[in-house]
Order: structure tokens, then sequence, then C-alpha cells
């Protein structure tokens, strides 16, 4: 998802908590952060890429923060939310 898709409220997205995406045991295991205050919460990237650093894409934090925020796209605590966009006829 891009930054603009986790703000769209047409895609479920209202509040932080509603951004917030557990980590698994195994991205756990594979070394993704995962935060013991929310319920597991975990940092997974955007496809939205920062201009100002070639190296840095946007994240959502376990906090479901996601304004400003950035890791550099060779971090290994970043894990990866799988979307997909289904238009039912």
């Amino acid at each position: 998802m891009s930054k603009k898709d986790v703000f769209n409220p047409d895609l479920g997205f209202i509040c932080d908590t509603d951004r917030i995406r557990p980590a698994t045991e195994y991205a756990a295991a594979n070394m993704v952060f995962r935060s013991g205050k929310s319920p597991n919460g975990g940092i997974w990237w955007l496809r939205t890429p920062v201009a100002e650093y070639a190296s840095r894409a946007s994240v959502v934090l376990y906090t479901g923060e996601a304004e400003g925020k950035t890791n550099r796209t060779r971090d290994p605590i970043t894990g990866i939310v799988p979307a997909l966009w289904v238009l039912l006829k």
C-alpha cells in the first residue's frame, strides 16, 4: 500500500489503531520488530519512497502511526503486509 492508501477511510483506515498489524511468530523469528505495548504490533513497509533519501521508504509503526516515518530499505526489522484489491461484480 501507499502512504495515501493507509490514510483512506474508504479502505478502512479511520485512525492509527486501524493500521496496527501484528508481527507473526515467523516474522519475529526473522528479526521483524514486535512491540510488547500494542497487540504484538510490528513495523511494516509502504511502497511510498522518501524523496530526500534514495535508500529509505515510508513505514507504519507498531502504534499505527504512518506520518513522516521512514526506514532504510535494507532494515531487517521492517515487515511486509500483503494487500489485495478485489473488485466484485
